[in-house]
């Protein structure tokens, strides 16, 4: 099966290539999803969606339709987002890899034994972010990296790397929900701190934040195929 350019960029340059779930839920989870991406990308990538009903436009039931599909997968994404976090942190533990960006490394480990995926899943509770947030952050850690090419996520990094990049893609991508302040508690630091780390980590991905839908919709399906 041949990659697409963003497939291979993620498994040779971010994260590790992961078994399969074995949960029917999670496999279902997984087949809706790349349904949902399909349906979508064909229907708001031809554009329906920008033209009045009278010329061949979606229809407020449609729309609705496509909104509950969405939020139908949320706790799919989350899951699936959960689980590449929590591999990746894993693999890059086991080769003992150190981040060169020592601005995003704690001094110990996450207090309260929070597991990656945990805080995944914390984070998705608590900010009430859409799931695509979680998705665009892990595109943004991509570019980091491509940038930074010794940026690993470990015991030692994931939070505050995890933490921000979702920080950002939500006030990006959704509603302004959230002050620093609200962030800074989610994530666990100080507001002086989650201040420094999200001016710091805009512009080392030289505020590149816009991702298209081909991107997006590459990113998820390699992430749900892990």
């Amino acid at each position: 099966v041949k990659l697409s350019s963003c497939e291979q960029g993620i498994q040779t340059s971010f994260m590790p290539s992961m078994p399969p779930v074995s949960s029917d839920a999670f496999n279902k989870g997984v087949a809706a999803q790349r349904e949902w991406i399909s349906v979508l990308s064909e229907t708001l990538g031809g554009g329906v969606h920008n033209f009045p009903i009278e010329q061949g436009g979606l229809k407020m039931a449609e729309l609705n339709e496509i909104m509950r599909w969405d939020n139908a997968l949320q706790q799919s994404v989350i899951h699936s987002c959960a689980e590449t976090l929590e591999n990746t942190v894993r693999h890059n533990e086991v080769r003992n890899r150190v981040c060169q960006l020592v601005t995003f490394t704690e001094q110990t480990p996450a207090s309260a034994g929070k597991s990656p995926s945990d805080f995944v899943k914390q984070m998705a509770k608590y900010t009430q972010c859409s799931s695509s947030c979680l998705v665009v952050a892990f595109i943004y850690l991509q570019r980091l990296k491509e940038k930074y090419p010794r940026t690993y996520l470990t015991r030692l990094t994931f939070r505050k790397f995890f933490g921000v990049a979702v920080m950002v893609a939500c006030k990006f991508l959704d509603e302004f929900k959230f002050s620093n302040k609200q962030w800074a508690d989610v994530v666990g630091i100080s507001l002086k701190e989650i201040n420094t780390l999200e001016v710091e980590f805009l512009f080392r991905v030289h505020f590149q934040l816009n991702v298209s839908r081909q991107e997006y919709n590459e990113f998820a399906e390699a992430m749900s195929a892990w």
